[in-house]
This record gives C-alpha cells, structure tokens and sequence, in this order.
C-alpha cells in the first residue's frame, strides 16, 4: 500500500518484513489491511501488507494515483482478463 495512503489512515505497524523491489532489498513496516471489491462483495483479509512509495504512478489519466499493487497472491484467489487493446481488466473470484 502507498505511504501516503497508510498515513492518511493513520494505520500503525505491527511489525517489519523484508522485501525485495527493483531498487535493491530493504526492510520495511508492514500494516493489518482488508481489500475489498464492493461490486463483487467480495473481501480479502491479510496477515500483513507492506508499505511501498507509488508517487508519481497514476492511471492513464495522469490525476488517478496509485494506492496498492495487487499481487498474485490476490490473482491466484480469482481469474484476471487483461485487454491491453481495449485498455480494460475484468476479475472474477
């Protein structure tokens, strides 16, 4: 989850985890988080998320910014149909 978006909701760490970005290994807090896909009243709990900087990612439109990044541990709950062509992403759980 962004840094930003962390603050924001002033959530407070309960604990640390290593990861490994494009920008080498480093160590970082991890949160308590629940995604949730209103529309397909679904939710997922987790054990623990990281918190990452996405300044400066933003949607197509360049005002939409980023708050998380869905990894494959949330893929490999559904199915993901991306259509690069059309520019759109449909996923089912």
């Amino acid at each position: 989850m962004d840094a930003v978006a962390v603050e924001q909701l002033g959530l407070s760490p309960i604990g640390v985890a290593d990861f490994n970005t494009a920008a080498g290994p480093s160590r970082r807090p991890v949160f308590p988080a629940r995604l949730e896909f209103p529309a397909l009243e679904t939710q997922i709990e987790f054990s623990s998320i990281g918190r990452v900087d996405l300044t400066g990612q933003t949607l197509p439109d360049g005002d939409t910014q980023f708050v998380c990044l869905i990894g494959r541990d949330i893929l490999s709950r559904g199915v993901l149909i991306y259509n690069g062509v059309g520019g759109v992403w449909t996923i089912a759980f």
